[in-house]
């Protein structure tokens, strides 16, 4: 099972979709990723949910995808629609926020080769293995799961799982969510878990997830290129 399947649910799909081409670029030094609460843990070997400090081996334009030396036997396959931000899927509902948001520049794909040209470091995440001949695959869109809240450190956006279906129980938390002190630049997904919580169990979630990022941080800023700067011990349950 995926990092997807096991975060987002059995179609192991991401409530993150990729954007048409006009788009703002994550921060290429920028990276995040999983905690550790309960359920399913990942095989022995497994590289999905962990993050890379890469360095972009190949570009190719034909296949729209850059090749990156994540430290691994095989280059790591990242797309381009990988690298662009991304916009909430159906199964999330935008909850605005007071924020400023951060004005990262905009491009288009055919922008990605001039700013991820071989040889640059770049941030990413493992969310599908090798297989057969194929690397890994990666995003930039990274994702660090909590135990009810998703931290989503390259995205402003912020929502709330629509599995949870209580109106009632849904107004309480946006107001719950829009009280949160969310770093500018980063948004959130309440996840399923966080029905009947108290704000108290989202502002614990949200100091945890944020310490790890900066735990993340200050690996990125210190291990060489091509290394692991995160590896979840467990994956997150099922379900958003």
């Amino acid at each position: 099972m995926s990092f997807w399947n096991k975060l987002f649910g059995s179609n192991g799909s991401s409530p993150l979709q990729p954007p048409q081409p006009s788009a703002k670029v994550p921060a290429v030094n920028a990276a995040p990723l999983p905690a550790t609460p309960p359920s399913a843990t990942p095989s022995p070997g497994s590289l999905v949910g962990s993050i890379f400090k890469g360095r972009v081996r190949n570009v190719e334009d034909g296949l729209k995808a850059l090749f990156v030396d994540i430290g691994v036997e095989k280059t790591a396959f990242l797309h381009y629609w990988d690298i662009m931000p991304t916009s909430f899927d159906s199964s999330v509902e935008v909850v605005e926020r007071e924020a400023l948001r951060q004005n990262r520049p905009r491009i288009t794909q055919k922008d990605i080769p001039r700013l991820y040209p071989p040889g640059c470091e770049i941030i990413v995440q493992v969310t599908k293995e090798s297989s057969g001949t194929k690397g890994p695959r990666v995003t930039t869109n990274i994702v660090l799961p909590g135990c009810h809240l998703v931290l989503l450190p390259n995205s402003d956006q912020s929502g709330i799982s629509r599995k949870i279906e209580n109106t009632e129980e849904r107004q309480r938390l946006k107001i719950i969510l829009r009280e949160l002190s969310i770093p500018d630049g980063m948004g959130v997904i309440m996840r399923t878990t966080g029905a009947g919580q108290q704000k108290s169990f989202f502002v614990s979630d949200l100091d945890f997830l944020l310490g790890r990022w900066r735990e993340i941080q200050d690996k990125i800023k210190t291990q060489p290129p091509a290394s692991c700067v995160f590896r979840p011990s467990a994956l997150i349950q099922t379900g958003t």
